[in-house]
């Protein structure tokens, strides 16, 4: 259990919240956990409809839009 609260605590200090207490490290321990959680529910890849955000089209060329 020592070991653990160290490594929330080095954790905490690499983020810059070196001087939280016991409390806040717990807080900062479930909001790790919840992240883990709502993380591993997100769905995997895109879409097939959906295009990269990298790729550029000029609004002419968007579909269903007419000039």
């Amino acid at each position: 259990m020592a070991e653990a609260r160290e490594q929330l605590r080095a954790r905490a200090t690499a983020i810059g919240l070196a001087g939280l207490s016991d409390e806040y490290l717990n807080d900062l321990a479930a909001g790790e956990r919840r992240l883990v959680e709502v993380v591993g529910k997100l769905p995997r890849g895109l879409p097939p409809a959906l295009e990269p955000v990298h790729v550029f089209r000029p609004p002419s060329a968007s579909p269903g839009r007419r000039s």
